[in-house]
């Protein structure tokens, strides 16, 4: 189990808008304490930190039913292999997609990994007509990741990038963040009532965690703990605390 930085020499931000970030993030702390005690962020409001380390033969607890969609034999091989080595079920293989879509619609995966570049329906295209239909966690299988490709995705709902080549220690961790990441969407899903609105909720939480990262000198599961336990001690909805740090950081300095 890691430790959690200090926030104390970590800081990053001005004194004055190191209290307001305060105030919103640590409403059960006074700020000035927190900053003279130098407190780590596990110390704040009771945040403990869980063991996110995967070991290697032990990545996967549970079986889920993947689908596969992948233009190239050898690499949909391989992705279909190393699903297996992982105790999942791989349910389809598609080979562009439109299959990829069709076969979501009969098999009901519970995890979709879709190349970005595939004949007919590229992997972007493939997940927002699976997610039109029934949301699951996606997987984008890509060997060059790009800023605008991601953010294209995170409209669609992605929720995981796997970057090839492709290993087993790999696709357990895209397929754990994946998970992770469904289940934040369809906790603002349930606070701001549909998909559309969730996942703008999502890219606004996206920027209140990398402000508090920046500012406070954390890594990104301590920032993101911590806007969901000031979430639940202040009685805010999720977006609603992100809304306020956005808003914070758009301010002049």
């Amino acid at each position: 189990m890691g430790s959690f930085h200090s926030l104390g020499p970590n800081l990053r931000c001005s004194g004055d808008r190191r209290g307001q970030l305060w105030a919103i993030l640590a409403p059960c702390l006074d700020p000035a304490a927190g900053s003279r005690r130098g407190l780590a962020v596990g110390e704040v409001c009771g945040i403990t930190q869980q063991a996110t380390t995967l070991v290697p033969g032990r990545e996967s607890v549970e079986s889920l039913r993947v689908l596969v969609a992948e233009d190239d034999d050898a690499v949909r091989a391989a992705l279909v292999q190393l699903s297996l080595a992982l105790n999942h079920k791989v349910v389809a293989e598609a080979r562009d997609g439109r299959e990829a879509v069709v076969l979501a619609d009969s098999t009901s995966p519970e995890v979709a990994l879709l190349d970005i570049r595939m004949p007919h329906m590229d992997g972007l295209e493939a997940a927002r007509a699976i997610n039109e239909r029934h949301l699951i966690p996606i997987i984008i299988v890509t060997a060059h990741p790009d800023e605008d490709l991601m953010e294209r995705a995170a409209e669609i709902g992605v929720f995981s990038y796997l970057l090839k080549p492709v290993t087993r220690h790999r696709l357990a961790a895209a397929i754990a963040t994946a998970r992770a990441r469904f289940g934040d969407l369809q906790m603002l899903r349930d606070e701001v009532g549909d998909l559309k609105r969730a996942l703008e909720a999502r890219k606004l939480v996206e920027r209140a965690k990398g402000i508090v990262m920046r500012d406070m000198g954390v890594g990104e599961q301590e920032a993101y703990r911590w806007l969901k336990r000031t979430s639940s001690h202040s009685n805010q909805k999720l977006a609603e605390v992100a809304r306020r740090i956005v808003a914070l950081d758009q301010q002049p300095r």
